[in-house]
């Protein structure tokens, strides 16, 4: 379409500009004429007006064409037609010098050129030509109507094309997220084993996968749930049945009311507030976490205060402890949940070290680390066993634990404590056959790194 009107806008221009040069040559022509005749423009015979001008737009027209350039007529072909914007003489007007018709043009033109005809420098007559605009002609008018037409028909047919992909589109959308709205449904539920299929690349497919994942770690938790909530329950129901027994012998006269029925009753009921107290510790933890108000702690003092405490404890059970600290060894933490966590781990050692050991305590610090180790001389634990100790009421020997008033939750508390130091702590096998226990903490600003 631009490039239409770009030449039709040429094409007038070129035209226009004969008819210019044509006029002038014909205004000369007539001025010569009735110079030479003596006469007036009204006296102007009608085949000398039709000869003038025809000689006058010729000599242009040739001047621009070259006839050697016209294609030859074939033979029995039809007349040329004049153009549909009429010809040069066709759309020429002879008028006097008041402007009144003399010769009329025979065809009407939306806009005309003034030329006036002077002799002896006396304006005696007007010539008036129409101008030339391609874009008005019929053959034009035809063009653009069927290129609007065209037009109309390609942006109809992109429309219908655009609605029948949006109609497929939003089928598949829907589709997909109708799937997702039931898995979601199902998952609110608590079916967290609903299948979720993410087979495409979309991000549908993405949010898919997503939910899906978000379906599995529910079930895990779940599970956990279930379980912590068995764990918690056989954990209480062991002391208290203890507990029931003994009370009940003592009501049934088979066990008699002195200081040893007491003391076991006392034992399985402080399991009980232990157990109960570390729950509370948890749940603590979980919902909102403990408060944590770390500062510049030398760990080596800390050690030391924690091994003063459990050394009778430790000499009971013939359980020796040989220490290596490094002074200023500075840690960013908490002080009493540090103590925490190398007190649970100290009872750890006293209640399931073998008799006649020795627990190893070192003390270090580099760049980044205040690091704690723990090494008991056994017994120790297998590798599967390992990456379960942190796990909550997980017993390697179960039986054996419960002797000795352990509630399966300790180093549960001591993870979580040490996390929300920013620290870390791991098991390993021990080189001595037991357990090795490593607790890191980021390093405080004071520590002597020498």
């Amino acid at each position: 379409m631009l490039s239409y009107a770009s030449n039709t806008s040429l094409l007038s221009k070129a035209m226009n500009g004969i008819d210019d040069k044509a006029i002038l040559v014909l205004s000369e022509k007539l001025s010569n004429y009735w110079q030479a005749s003596h006469t007036q423009p009204n006296n102007l015979p009608a085949g000398e007006w039709r000869r003038l001008a025809d000689e006058a737009f010729f000599s242009v027209f040739f001047e621009h064409v070259n006839l050697a350039d016209l294609p030859k007529p074939k033979e029995n072909a039809n007349p040329i037609c004049d153009p549909p914007f009429g010809t040069f003489f066709q759309r020429l007007s002879l008028l006097d010098s008041e402007q009144a018709e003399i010769f009329n043009h025979e065809l009407a033109s939306e806009a005309y050129r003034l030329q006036p005809v002077m002799v002896d420098g006396e304006r005696i007559a007007w010539l008036r030509v129409g101008k030339i605009n391609v874009d008005s002609i019929p053959l034009a008018e035809h063009f653009f109507k069927m290129q609007l037409q065209r037009s109309i028909w390609v942006i109809a047919a992109g429309v219908v094309v655009a609605l029948l992909l949006s109609a497929l589109l939003a089928r598949y959308f829907a589709h997909k997220i109708t799937e997702l709205a039931a898995a979601t449904s199902k998952i609110a539920q608590r079916d967290y084993q609903t299948v979720i299929k993410a087979d495409t690349g979309d991000e549908l497919s993405e949010l898919a996968r997503h939910i899906a994942s978000l379906a599995k770690s529910l079930d895990e938790h779940e599970r956990q749930k279930q379980q912590w909530l068995g764990d918690i329950a056989h954990e209480l129901r062991t002391p208290l049945t203890v507990a029931l027994a003994e009370i009940t012998a003592i009501n049934d006269g088979v066990l008699p009311l002195d200081m040893t029925t007491l003391n076991s009753l006392h034992q399985e009921i402080e399991r009980i507030t232990r157990l109960v107290n570390d729950l509370h510790s948890l749940s603590c933890m979980d919902q909102n976490g403990l408060a944590i108000e770390p500062c510049d702690v030398d760990v080596g003092e800390a050690v030391e205060r924690q091994c003063a405490r459990f050394k009778e404890i430790l000499q009971q059970k013939n359980i020796a402890i040989d220490k290596a600290i490094k002074p200023k060894a500075i840690a960013y933490a908490d002080p009493d949940r540090l103590a925490q966590v190398v007190a649970n781990i100290l009872d750890n050692a006293a209640k399931y070290s073998n008799s006649g050991t020795i627990v190893s305590i070192k003390v270090e610090a580099d760049d980044h680390w205040a690091t704690i180790t723990f090494e008991d001389g056994g017994p120790g634990v297998t590798e599967e066993t390992l990456a379960q100790l942190f796990n909550r009421l997980y017993r390697a020997d179960p039986a054996r634990q419960r002797t000795t008033g352990g509630s399966g939750l300790g180093l549960a508390i001591c993870k979580m404590l040490v996390e929300q130091m920013q620290g870390e702590i791991f098991a390993k096998q021990g080189t001595r056959g037991g357990l090795l226990m490593i607790v890191r903490l980021p390093v405080g600003l004071e520590t002597d790194k020498a």
